[in-house]
């Protein structure tokens, strides 16, 4: 007998759709519910993705494969106590209460799963837990309709220690963490990656499988398929090294609040850009017009 709050089975489900892993138009997919001495796994996976989730086991020894459509029998708002008692190799028994109704509904698990379950990494390379944000951020930066250059990904610069990411009108970099590869690799963007849903705290780590990058969020793991054709522009040709700056500008708190809420107010005829003026030709001064 295996017991799993509803709860987290209805986070868990929000995790593998924004993975592309559940949906209408995805590939068949499998839950794998397996406990063992080591913890108590929740588990999902399509070629592209894999998701698990992992807590304190309870010493069932029992592994439990299913359609991922369970999830939406199973699955609630509420911190209620699902029950899976396996009665026959063909018949599995979940229990539960709804809102104080016993609810109860007979299962037929799968003898595997549809799509067998990567193996994660065992070394992880530590990093600060805002890199989870960064890549939601820089995910927001791409555009996935380019057809030169791989701009739906987020360019992963190992030597460099930085993220990167251009939709061609803009760019994001963002320099400081530390990868276990030296080399430069193209990771699609994934709905996943950042989602509100996982929350890293103090244990964050990115480790490398193959042709496949993986993060471990707290108690989550998340895999991606590395893309491993296309090209990514050369940001370092298009943004200036810092030596070659000429000019600073500082602002006080004051000022950069009020530039934060004038600037999307002022005149302008381009809609996409929304270009301004900068000139520090010995005062400060910023210019727009239609």
């Amino acid at each position: 007998m295996i017991t799993i709050p509803r709860s987290l089975l209805d986070t868990f489900r929000s995790v593998v759709k924004r993975a592309a892993i559940m949906g209408r138009r995805v590939s068949a997919a499998s839950l794998s519910i397996v406990d063992n001495a080591e913890a108590l796994y929740l588990r999902a996976a399509n070629h592209e993705s894999a998701v698990e989730y992992r807590q304190p086991g309870q010493g069932t020894g029992v592994a439990i494969h299913l359609s991922l459509e369970v999830l939406d029998r199973w699955a609630g708002k509420k911190n209620e106590i699902l029950t899976l008692e396996p009665a026959g190799p063909e018949r599995l028994i979940a229990r539960w209460t709804d809102g104080g109704v016993p609810r109860q509904t007979e299962e037929t698990p799968l003898t595997e799963p549809n799509i067998p379950f990567p193996a994660f990494p065992t070394d992880w390379c530590e990093n600060d837990p805002e890199l989870w944000s960064g890549l939601a951020d820089a995910a927001a930066a791409t555009d996935s309709e380019s057809s030169r250059f791989a701009l739906g990904c987020i360019h992963l610069r190992g030597e460099k220690s930085k993220i990167e990411a251009t939709d061609g009108r803009h760019a994001f970099i963002h320099a400081g963490y530390q990868f276990p590869f030296t080399d430069n690799r193209l990771l699609p963007v994934n709905k996943v990656l950042g989602c509100r849903e996982l929350v890293p705290g103090e244990s964050f780590g990115i480790g490398v499988v193959g042709d496949a990058v993986a993060f471990r969020v707290g108690d989550w793991r998340v895999m991606l398929a590395l893309q491993k054709e296309g090209r990514f522009p050369r940001l370092d040709d298009v943004i200036p090294a810092v030596n070659f700056e000429t000019s600073r500008l500082t602002l006080s708190p004051e000022d950069a609040k009020f530039l934060e809420e004038t600037l999307p107010r002022l005149p302008c005829d381009n809609v996409q850009n929304h270009p301004i003026t900068l000139d520090l030709n010995g005062e400060v001064l910023v210019r727009s017009r239609e």
